[in-house]
């Protein structure tokens, strides 16, 4: 191939590579869901969506880097039923009410990236443990928000509730 030849496939070939991504995350997340982080490997992660570890890391830098991208994604597509769920209530008991349906039919549906929420704590993966902090706390920070709301006895600890929840 000529020089000019491969410039001009290269924006080609990157959206090729960029189209695989979502097929790679689902990949990654059903591995982790089902193995646990340390259990799964980059290989079965590659065997799973018919690529081989190197394409993989040519996406994530590392297997650190996959998690987090598979709880950022997992943590949108919850927020994203969340948000839907409370749109349009005012009231904050009947908005926590359809938050913690949402979010159980959320955790329920078997969704892999639910399951590597809640199997995979951040003190699992010490290495990145702040990115996996800062998700799980912005996926309880619409739950925050709506408690903040309700109508409580001011000596109450809000933090107990939500922890509850």
């Amino acid at each position: 191939m000529t020089l000019v030849y491969e410039q001009l496939l290269a924006p080609t070939k990157a959206k090729q590579l960029a189209n695989r991504l979502p097929a790679l995350l689902d990949a990654a997340a059903g591995q982790f869901a089902q193995h646990g982080y340390h259990g799964a490997t980059i290989r079965d992660v590659a065997k799973a969506v018919a690529m081989t570890p190197g394409a993989i890391y040519f996406h994530f830098p590392s297997k650190q880097h996959l998690l987090i991208a598979v709880y950022e994604e997992g943590v949108r597509r919850i927020l994203d039923k969340l948000e839907t769920a409370t749109a349009g209530d005012a009231e904050p008991w009947a908005r926590l009410e359809r938050a913690v349906l949402s979010h159980l039919e959320s955790i329920l549906e078997e969704s892999p990236y639910a399951r590597v929420i809640i199997r995979v704590l951040p003190q699992d993966v010490p290495e990145v443990a702040g990115e996996l902090k800062a998700l799980r706390e912005r996926y309880e920070a619409p739950f925050c928000a709506i408690i903040a709301d309700l109508a409580l006895p001011s000596d109450e600890d809000r933090k107990y509730l939500r922890l509850f929840l």
